[in-house]
């Protein structure tokens, strides 16, 4: 048994590797962990000093020359700094290219730019900037991005449309009053029940001298009439309209079916007819109450604007009772007139025509 184990351990022995191979190998796996957990540390970039940069144009002046240049010397100079680098160029660079295709090489390449549209310079007094284009086409307001002709033409004519009526002015009087010059005119009257055939009768005569007014307008000449109580009455929902003959017909029509009622709103009535910024406001009211209040004539007469005049006609029975009447001190702050109508004398006069 001692034989024949001896023996096998002497087998084994002989197929063993050889302890030289052994220890080479214990070694290699020792130097590659040490490789992968140890690493060396980054080694430290020097610093620099900052260095200036900047664009250099050239410009083939021949076929053998070249100039460099930039915006810090003139020609005179780029032509030595060229000299100057050639003199200093290595001589293994000489022959290495023709001298044409040197010269194209350096070169700025042809690049196709978009062309500079004509208008008038961002930012600059010395037009050295890029120049864009103007965003205005014969005094219209501004083109905005991705509106279409329709919608430019449709603007214009808004605005004209706005602007008011042009051409010659018209001059018109109500009752004998002073004379009102302008293009556009508001007929302000009341129709409050003092107003009606219960009381002065004032508004059948109102729209009696309104309809020989109109008569005396042209068609450029635009108006608009406001009813009013408590509330204002248009006669038309389209602001102010052309003073054409069917217009004027139509304004028969609807004083026929305005009917004096209720209490006075004076200042509604007023700044409605300020809205539509017209030349001349025409108001027509006996003034009763509730009286504008001085707050309320500074409010008005800030309304105007300087645009509008306001002329005040007041009806009444007998003479005039209060010479200091609110619709005086509204007509002298708004540039307009002031007029008193007594209608006892209005209607005396109105028998004796007929």
């Amino acid at each position: 048994m001692n034989v024949n184990r001896d023996g096998a351990l002497e087998a084994v022995a002989r197929k063993s590797l050889p302890a030289w191979l052994l220890s080479v190998l214990i070694h290699l796996l020792l130097g590659i962990s040490l490789a992968l957990f140890i690493r060396p540390a980054p080694r430290a970039i020097p610093d620099e000093a900052d260095r200036a940069v900047g664009i250099v144009l050239t410009r083939r002046e021949t076929a053998q020359r070249t100039s460099y240049f930039d915006d810090s010397m003139d020609e005179t100079q780029s032509t030595d700094k060229h000299s100057q680098q050639l003199a200093t160029a290595p001589a293994s660079m000489e022959g290495a290219l023709p001298a044409d295709a040197a010269a194209a090489a350096l070169q700025i390449p042809d690049i196709a730019l978009p062309g500079l549209p004509d208008g008038p310079l961002v930012g600059s007094s010395d037009n050295n900037l890029v120049q864009v284009p103007s965003l205005t086409v014969n005094r219209r307001g501004s083109i905005l991005p991705g509106q279409g002709d329709e919608e430019i033409l449709a603007e214009e004519a808004a605005r004209q449309r706005s602007a008011g009526p042009t051409g010659p002015t018209a001059r018109l009087s109500l009752f004998g009053g002073a004379l009102a010059e302008g293009r556009s005119f508001v007929f302000v009257i009341d129709r409050s029940q003092s107003m009606g055939g219960e009381g002065l009768g004032a508004l059948a005569a109102a729209g009696s001298e309104l309809d020989g007014a109109l008569s005396r307008l042209q068609p450029e000449h635009r108006f608009q009439i406001i009813a009013y109580n408590q509330k204002p009455l248009y006669f038309s929902d389209k602001g102010l309209v052309d003073a054409s003959l069917e217009n004027r017909q139509a304004m028969k029509k609807f004083f026929a079916g305005v009917a004096a009622y209720g209490g006075t709103e004076h200042e509604v009535a007023l700044l409605a007819a300020l809205r539509l910024e017209p030349d001349v406001i025409f108001l027509l009211t006996d003034g009763g109450d509730p009286l504008l209040t001085d707050g309320q004539i500074e409010l008005l007469t800030r309304r105007t604007a300087g645009r509008t005049s306001i002329h005040c006609i007041q009806f009444g029975f007998g003479p005039l009772q209060d010479p200091n009447h609110f619709m005086r001190r509204l007509a002298a702050r708004t540039r307009g007139a002031y007029s008193y109508v007594d209608m006892s004398q209005h209607t005396r006069d109105a028998a004796h025509r007929l």
